[in-house]
């Protein structure tokens, strides 16, 4: 098998099959907007000649038949999202999720990496200050670093997990699920991850 070329992103659709994550105030599905962002977003990176590779293109949760046991499907989930990636020896890998609070006034875009891991770090800061500099209704929330996610504290190369924003406040919920805005932000984090990688290889 020919290996693919470089360089190679894995993006992650966060949740999945009976896992649906948050449900926002219209009664959308997280888990179906975390897919239809990664693939547009992952069509976006091919265009720009990155090889991209996803962790799920259906609506499933990453366990096989073995690992059907209750109370352990999610782990086997995480296990295997970071096997994927791993596996691919990626320049980079991206999550995607929609945010929930209680509270309905919070919105914004808000990013993650691991506490610590500097790439990882300045990925997140590249793709937040395209994302502030060019979709002025995703607000302009600081990256955030934590050592509580599995997913960015095991995969091997810079890792973010993106908040698209939040389905527990109304206006953008609905912003969310248009189209237009789902292409605008996907096209903000393309722009910066190029910018990742050209400071990276400077």
């Amino acid at each position: 098998i020919a290996e693919p070329s470089w360089p190679v992103v894995v993006i992650d659709a966060g949740h999945g099959g009976e896992d649906v994550g948050a449900i926002g105030v219209n009664g959308v599905y997280e888990k179906d907007l975390n897919l239809s962002y990664a693939i547009t977003l992952g069509e976006m990176l091919s265009e720009e000649g990155y090889t991209v590779f996803y962790t799920r293109t259906e609506d499933r949760l990453l366990y096989s038949e073995e690992e059907n046991i209750k109370g352990m499907r999610k782990i086997y989930d995480l296990k295997n999202r970071a096997k994927i990636a791993n596996d691919r020896n990626p320049l980079l890998f991206v999550s995607m999720h929609m945010n929930y609070y209680s509270v309905d006034r919070y919105s914004g875009f808000e990013i993650y990496y691991q506490e610590g891991n500097v790439p990882s770090q300045g990925l997140a800061y590249n793709i937040a200050d395209e994302v502030k500099g060019s979709v002025p209704d995703a607000g302009n929330r600081t990256p955030k670093a934590t050592d509580q996610l599995y997913l960015l504290s095991n995969i091997t190369c810079p890792a973010v997990l993106v908040e698209c924003g939040f389905l527990s406040n109304r206006p953008e919920c609905e912003r969310l699920c248009e189209k237009e805005y789902e292409k605008q932000l996907c096209f903000a984090i393309v722009c910066g991850i190029i910018k990742y990688e050209n400071a990276a290889e400077s």
